[in-house]
């Protein structure tokens, strides 16, 4: 089923020719004017980025990518759709095997109406992406700058979230959940806690690798670690982890009043030094 008039314009697609009859579902963006939600498979995405719909779409505000494509296929780029739809808050990638779809192409970009409205990121079956926030050169270090909320599933290349030059990007992160991360060994150091002033809610379950949440370094500064507004903690089916923070440093929670800890057989203390939680 061709969903759009674009998707089978002549010379658009290789599919084009054996198409060119076929009756669309929808003929234009303007059919769907008040649609709020829309989820894509990767043959479809391509349509959106022929830059007519910015007006027929200003309601939509939940977007789902598919990007199931063969390793030798070039996937849609994310960034030559995303400055057309302008009210957008919540966005999902799903099943993109592909990393580079999360650098930019050689089109210029406007990097403040890049998804300006953007609230929630969630990210389901990525592969071959072992950094969040790939630096300077990543739409998506752009992106997750303005988030609140964050939620990783099933990225199995994943080894770190936050590098100490990238953390920034998250500095208005309210919740993340991070889910079947099987990679990854830890989740914050201690230089980048300072960057995370906003996040409230930490998320953690089934990451078999995960060893720490927040990891020691060699050369820690004697403060300690702080998370000014952490207020929940939810740590299941870690089969690896042995406590939240390894450090002999103070851990400063004052907001924190709930953690929940479930099926982590070898956790035996939650910091190995004092811990600050008078909310809890």
């Amino acid at each position: 089923m061709e969903l759009f008039q674009a998707t089978h314009r002549e010379g658009v697609g290789e599919n084009s020719r054996t198409s060119i009859n076929r009756q669309p579902l929808f003929l234009d963006f303007k059919a769907i004017s008040i649609l709020e939600e829309l989820s894509l498979h990767q043959k479809h995405i391509s349509v959106l980025r022929l830059g007519q719909c910015k007006e027929d779409l200003k309601h939509l505000h939940k977007i789902h990518l598919c990007f199931d494509v063969k390793e030798n296929e070039n996937p849609t780029s994310p960034l030559e759709i995303f400055e057309m739809p302008p009210h957008i808050q919540d966005m999902t990638i799903e099943c993109c095997h592909r990393p580079d779809v999360f650098l930019p192409p050689n089109t210029k970009f406007s990097e403040h109406e890049l998804l300006e409205h953007l609230k929630m990121w969630n990210m389901s079956n990525v592969s071959k992406l072992e950094l969040i926030g790939l630096g300077d050169s990543s739409w998506l270090s752009t992106v997750c700058g303005k988030l609140q909320e964050l939620n990783v599933r099933q990225c199995s290349d994943l080894t770190t979230l936050f590098r100490s030059t990238s953390a920034a990007s998250f500095s208005n992160l309210k919740e993340m959940a991070i889910t079947e991360c099987r990679g990854l060994e830890y989740l914050f150091t201690l230089s980048t806690t300072k960057k995370f002033i906003h996040l409230e809610k930490i998320t953690v379950k089934e990451c078999s690798s995960l060893r720490t949440v927040l990891a020691k370094e060699e050369d820690e500064a004697p403060q300690g670690a702080e998370f000014k507004r952490l207020r929940w903690i939810d740590l299941n089916s870690l089969s690896s982890l042995d406590c939240f923070y390894p450090g002999n440093n103070t851990l400063q929670l004052p907001l924190l009043f709930q953690v929940e800890i479930g099926q982590c057989p070898k956790m035996e203390v939650f910091s190995r030094g004092e811990i600050n939680a008078k909310s809890f």
